[in-house]
C-alpha cells in the first residue's frame, strides 16, 4: 500500500538522499587526525631541539637551563662561540635599525634609509659569522656552518647529541 504512494515531482525519498553529512564527518575526522599527528610530531621535534641545545650548552661548560631563556640564550651562545662584544654590537645595530624602520619617510632623509638597509645587511653578516663561529667552536668547519644555515634543526641535533666536542671560540 505504501509503495503506491507517489511523491510530488522533484521530491526524493529519504532512502535516495545523499549521504553528505557522513562524508563531511569523515573528512573532519581525517583532518583532525592529520592535524593532531602533525602537531604531536612538531612537539616531539621541538622537545628534541630544546634537549639538543641544552646539551650543546653543557658541552661548552654552561648550565643547560640557559639555553631556554630567549635573549639570554643568544647572549650565552655568543659568549660560547665568539665573545660578548659582537652580541652587544648586534643589539645596538638592531635597536638603531628598528628605531628608524618605518618612522621617517625615505623622501625626507634618503641617507637614513640607506643606513638602515646597511645595518640590516650587517646584522645578517653577523648572523652568518656566528654560524661559522659555532661550527668552529664545536670542532667542525665550513660544512657544519652550511648545515647550520640550510638545515639548522638537523645540525643542532648533530651538535647536541653527536660526538662533537666543544673546543672553545676559534679566531
Amino acid at each position: 500500500m505504501l509503495e503506491s504512494v507517489r511523491l510530488p515531482a522533484g521530491a526524493r525519498s529519504s532512502r535516495h538522499a545523499p549521504k553528505g553529512g557522513v562524508a563531511l564527518a569523515g573528512l573532519v575526522a581525517l583532518f583532525t587526525l592529520y592535524a593532531t599527528t602533525i602537531g604531536l610530531l612538531g612537539l616531539v621535534v621541538w622537545v628534541l631541539l630544546v634537549i639538543a641545545r641544552w646539551k650543546m650548552f653543557q658541552k661548552a661548560g654552561e648550565a643547560g637551563w640557559k639555553s631556554i631563556i630567549p635573549v639570554y640564550s643568544t647572549y650565552v651562545s655568543f659568549k660560547i662561540c665568539w665573545g660578548t662584544a659582537p652580541f652587544w654590537a648586534l643589539v645596538a645595530m638592531a635597536a638603531f635599525a628598528g628605531a628608524f624602520t618605518g618612522t621617517i619617510a625615505p623622501v625626507d632623509y634618503p641617507m637614513l634609509g640607506v643606513l638602515v638597509a646597511l645595518l640590516y645587511c650587517a646584522i645578517a653578516v653577523v648572523g652568518l659569522v656566528m654560524l661559522y663561529k659555532t661550527s668552529l667552536a664545536f670542532g667542525h668547519g665550513i660544512g657544519m656552518a652550511l648545515a647550520l644555515l640550510f638545515f639548522p634543526n638537523v645540525a643542532t641535533l648533530v651538535l647536541g647529541f653527536g660526538s662533537s666536542r666543544y673546543v672553545g671560540p676559534q679566531a
